[in-house]
């Protein structure tokens, strides 16, 4: 009866620990270049922003519209352009890849019901205007395939 009991207890536990491992989970964690880290000489942004800002608020904008589109359907395409300074596009471009990236990655190795379910969650109670810095007027905006 301890035999049984010790198993067991030794199975739930290695259950738990490999279902928290295999957790769905995305990772918010942007990193400026060192190409925009510093403002070149004499530079002069339009906005007065630094260009490590506007690469921080491009990669921001895309990475939540990423988030969102494919959280309304998983099968989306995220869109990847903005126009602006150099950082700003990279920022853009930088944000959607890594989005698109991570929860292509998440429904590989989980499916995608349950990766849509997980993102419909994160997103849940989140207002997309507070994300999207004034990208897309606010609204999450997929890329037209028709």
């Amino acid at each position: 009866m301890t035999q049984r009991l010790l198993t067991l207890f030794i199975l739930l536990i290695s259950y738990t620990v490999i279902a928290s491992e295999n957790k769905p989970e995305l990772d918010y964690s942007p990193k400026i270049p060192q190409e925009f880290a510093i403002d070149p000489p004499e530079w002069k942004s339009p906005t007065g922003e630094s260009e490590a800002e506007r690469y921080l608020k491009g990669y921001k904008a895309l990475w939540w519209n990423c988030v969102f589109v494919r959280s309304i359907k998983i099968s989306a395409r995220c869109p990847g352009f903005c126009s602006g300074t150099p950082a700003a596009s990279a920022g853009c471009s930088d944000g959607v890849l890594n989005a698109d990236n991570q929860i292509n990655s998440l429904v590989s190795s989980h499916s995608k019901e349950i990766i849509a379910k997980y993102l419909r969650e994160f997103v849940d109670g989140i207002d997309p205007r507070e994300k999207l810095n004034g990208y897309f007027m606010g609204v999450p905006y997929k890329e037209k395939t028709e």
